[in-house]
């Protein structure tokens, strides 16, 4: 019994860590309901394992080796093509692209194609997006049959983390309708400020499991006028990766002036 409840703590703490990306000794023997002490040699553990790494400010994260472990888990749903669509995206933009597949009712972000600017946007792998406020998220939602698209809505808490956030479940689905229409979603602000972000689509794999990349950005550099500009040959790109994409108009035309 005390090993079944050492492997639940340890489990615990890897998928708090992973949830909020960074968190301190306090956090993490309150989240469990242990002393600190005791907290401590599990975190210490998980560190020797090389499960969580602890930063030089004294906050503990996962560890790139459990996301290459969560990449090999995966790999039904072909993570690796993902993987070479964001470096290919990324050269093309000169963003950071991030990889993520659904996990309960969030995006987890599994891999990652830094951007070369001293001056990007690059999120945690193992952190995760809501659905509603990041382009990953209603990417994701476009590749979702009806039946499945209406019964994640229904689970969703749709919280504003900006004034930009889309809050409505009838915004959401008509956004997600424009998604499956232009062939990729949007985020202006909606998840962070000053960070926007466009997001593609996939089911891969023999599964069709669904993936999405997103080419995320500094506003004052990533915006309407830069997506506009390069989403001819982004989309040329995305639609070159065998896989079945997100659903787009019957005339399979997209005007860079549909970004909006």
């Amino acid at each position: 019994m005390v090993l079944i409840e050492t492997v639940a703590r340890a489990v615990r703490t890897v998928e708090y860590v992973a949830r909020e990306g960074r968190v301190r000794l306090d956090d993490v023997a309150s989240e469990i309901g242990v002393h600190k002490s005791n907290a401590l040699r599990l975190l210490n553990t998980l560190r020797e394992l090389d499960w969580i790494v602890l930063d030089d400010r004294g906050s503990y994260m996962v560890s790139p080796h459990l996301c290459a472990v969560g990449q090999a888990a995966a790999g039904g749903t072909s993570i690796q093509q993902a993987l070479q669509l964001a470096e290919t995206l990324r050269d093309m933009s000169g963003e950071t692209v991030h990889v993520a597949v659904p996990h309960g009712q969030r995006m987890l972000i599994v891999g990652r194609a830094d951007s070369p600017n001293p001056l990007r946007v690059a999120c945690q792998l193992g952190s995760r997006d809501a659905m509603h406020t990041s382009a990953l998220g209603k990417a994701y939602l476009s590749v979702l049959s009806e039946p499945e698209l209406g019964s994640l809505l229904g689970e969703l808490d749709l919280v504003g983390l900006t004034p930009f956030s889309i809050t409505s479940a009838g915004v959401l689905m008509a956004e997600v309708a424009r998604t499956r229409g232009r062939g990729y979603s949007l985020d202006f602000e909606e998840g962070r400020l000053g960070v926007c972000c466009m997001g593609f689509g996939f089911r891969l794999g023999s599964n069709l499991d669904p993936v999405a990349v997103s080419i995320t950005g500094p506003s004052g550099r990533w915006n309407k006028d830069t997506m506009g500009e390069l989403e001819p040959v982004l989309l040329e790109q995305v639609r070159a990766l065998k896989a079945v994409p997100i659903v787009r108009s019957a005339t399979d035309q997209v005007a860079p002036s549909r970004i909006r």
